[in-house]
């Protein structure tokens, strides 16, 4: 029963979120820095849900999406490649949005010329890129160095 209300509430997270997401992009030319940590941070949570959906708690899979064909055990062993993705980039996006806000608090007659849209979008894609980059390597050790920490997932 708890199992099945988890996925439920991540599965109408997941939906939720990335409906907000879709009203904040859709009117692009009214689109503003804090806006745009915004919308990557719920995009973030969005995934997140999905993650949380998928996955009970650590090395369990919700056997609802083996039910539902979801996750097969071809996609399984990609999930470690997520979970070691995503988690953090949700904090580098808090911490994306706290420094936005520490700017426009501190300095909020030149906020305008300090944080500009080209800024947040260039941090924003260099911390994915980093993190990918990250996720990437430590899978690929994993995998070669046979420690297999991952390995209880699937």
């Amino acid at each position: 029963m708890i199992g099945e209300l988890t996925t439920v509430f991540s599965v109408l997270a997941f939906i939720t979120n990335f409906i907000i997401v879709g009203t904040l992009c859709w009117n692009y030319d009214k689109m503003n820095p804090m806006l745009l940590c915004i919308a990557n941070l719920l995009f973030l949570d969005g995934l997140f849900a999905l993650i949380g959906a998928a996955f009970r708690g650590p090395g369990i899979i919700n056997p609802n999406f083996y039910e539902m064909n979801a996750i097969t055990r071809t996609l399984c062993p990609a999930m470690p490649f997520f979970i070691t993705w995503v988690p953090p980039l949700c904090s580098i996006a808090i911490l994306i949005i706290s420094i936005d806000r520490y700017v426009a608090i501190k300095y909020p007659l030149s906020y305008a010329s300090i944080i500009t849209m080209p800024r947040i979008v260039g941090l924003i894609s260099l911390t994915w890129v980093f993190q990918l980059l990250k996720c990437v390597v430590e899978v690929l050790l994993d995998l070669f160095t046979e420690t297999l920490r991952f390995s209880l997932i699937c």
